[in-house]
């Protein structure tokens, strides 16, 4: 018997309205490469694995946990991104944002942004996920969308990331 690749899946859908405008955010969504610049404190690094498919290989870390993930963005419309992981413990992994231009939003123009997480998760990280509340993780999909509206306002020059000493880990847990 061959175990199968997700253990436990959940979905979880917010809905934003953001001070941005749509093809801003679209723009810094699909730059996998901004991404630590973005969420520097959960992503610790993004290095492009496949330029022509928009592939990047992520380091996530939350806490205790380390989770390497390869991420592809893609758009099947001009109102729709996606990021699918392709690789790693949360493979299969989708969050999907749907776009709409609101027109007069606190004054500019702005976004509203209905994201879907369809989380797909390892045996073994479900066991940490279960602690997990959705509303915890629907405060960090709010908190996130927030971060790239602020970044896609005022884009940053990219940092020189300099070569963090090594870890030591076992399962998920690194220190």
């Amino acid at each position: 018997l061959i175990p199968a690749q997700a253990f436990a899946e959940r979905i979880v859908s917010i809905e934003k309205n953001l001070p941005t405008e749509k093809e801003k955010l679209v723009q810094v969504f699909s730059d996998l490469q901004v991404y630590p610049q973005v969420l520097p404190k959960n992503i610790k690094s993004s290095i492009i694995v496949n330029e022509e498919e928009n592939i990047s290989k992520m380091t996530f870390k939350f806490k205790i946990i380390t989770v390497d993930a390869d991420i592809k963005y893609y758009s099947t419309s001009p109102d729709i991104v996606i990021l699918e992981v392709v690789s790693g413990d949360l493979k299969g992994t989708t969050l999907t944002g749907e776009l709409t231009d609101i027109e007069n939003f606190q004054g500019s123009k702005g976004t509203n942004v209905k994201t879907d997480l369809d989380l797909k998760i390892s045996w073994y990280l479900s066991l940490v996920a279960a602690f997990i509340s959705d509303e915890n993780i629907e405060s960090m999909l709010d908190s996130s969308l927030e971060q790239f509206s602020i970044y896609a306002n005022n884009p940053q020059p990219a940092k020189i990331i300099e070569k963090e000493p090594e870890e030591t880990c076992f399962l998920v847990w690194c220190w």
